[in-house]
This record gives structure tokens, C-alpha cells and sequence, in this order.
């Protein structure tokens, strides 16, 4: 209630504990090389950092869904058509439209971009948060990744702890 509109990005919860992983040892919190199981187990039982687990985040998100000032967008979704999505999230917020800074924002956002401007401003921005340089921030965002990473206990685990979030949003 306290904000006027929510656009809530909500990714595959296994692809998330991928990408957390990684993020993790970039910013030095994760030694690098530990053992993905490890971090893992953590991640889908307790949460890191804070925020809960996963699904706990999720949910207490998915709550508000159907409110008018609540915007659900998947991760997946916004990769598959980035321009449909940005549309609807300008419109929802109330924002000028403009169908060419529409394609430009899509175009300036692709990973290759967002990549390279990362590789490029490293030592002016991203260098001054103390984080390694070796693990890109913008690293792979595929959808589908976890299956590189999980082991069949992991992918059970998973499921046994998240499946009816993963179920009700479609990604099983």
C-alpha cells in the first residue's frame, strides 16, 4: 500500500539460485569455486542474505497480484519478446510512450550491450563496490540454465521445498 505502483520481475526460482550463486562470488561473499550443493541447500532451505527463501519472496509478492497498482512480469517472458513486456510495464507505470525509445531501450538492454558496458565501465563504476572483475554481473541470463548446474538431488531438493511456487507460475 505504501507505493503507488509495483512492477514485480519474478524469474524460475532454480534459474535464480544459479544466477545468485555467481553473484555471490563476485561480490566476495562466496569463495569462488565453492561447492555449488553447498550454496544450494542454503539458498533453497534458509534464503541468503535475508530476503527468505525464494519462494517466501515470491509469494508474499504474488499476494498483491490482481491489485490495480501491482505489475507481474516474468524473467522469461521479457526475454523472449523484451519489447511486449517493456510496453506493457511503460504503459502500467503511466509513462510517455514512445515506440522508438521503446526500440532503443530493448536494443541498448540486450545482454551483448549490457555486457560490454560492464566490461567498459568497470574501473569508473563497478569497481568502487569492491567486486571481482573475473564473474560478470551481466553473466549469461538464459532461461534454462540450472540444468548446467543441478544435480539430480539438487533438482529433487528444489522441488520438494518450491515446487508449488514453480508450479503455479508455469515453470513446471
Amino acid at each position: 500500500p505504501s507505493y503507488p505502483r509495483v512492477i514485480y520481475i519474478v524469474r524460475d526460482g532454480r534459474d535464480a539460485a544459479v544466477s545468485y550463486y555467481f553473484y555471490q562470488q563476485k561480490a566476495g561473499k562466496l569463495e569462488k569455486g565453492a561447492p555449488f550443493a553447498s550454496f544450494l541447500e542454503k539458498f533453497a532451505r534458509e534464503g541468503i542474505d535475508g530476503y527468505g527463501t525464494w519462494s517466501d519472496h515470491v509469494e508474499s509478492w504474488l499476494e498483491k497480484r490482481g491489485q490495480s497498482n501491482m505489475l507481474v512480469l516474468k524473467y522469461e517472458e521479457m526475454l523472449d519478446d523484451t519489447g511486449r513486456e517493456l510496453d506493457k510495464a511503460v504503459r502500467f507505470a503511466g509513462l510517455e510512450y514512445d515506440r522508438e525509445k521503446i526500440k532503443r531501450a530493448v536494443k541498448a538492454s540486450s545482454f551483448k550491450e549490457m555486457q560490454k558496458l560492464e566490461v567498459e565501465q568497470h574501473d569508473e563504476h563497478i569497481a568502487k563496490f569492491g567486486v571481482s572483475k573475473e564473474i560478470l554481473f551481466v553473466r549469461k541470463g538464459e532461461k534454462g540454465d540450472w540444468r548446467n548446474h543441478f544435480s539430480k538431488d539438487n533438482e529433487e531438493l528444489f522441488l520438494k521445498l518450491h515446487g508449488q511456487t514453480l508450479k503455479k507460475l508455469g515453470y513446471i
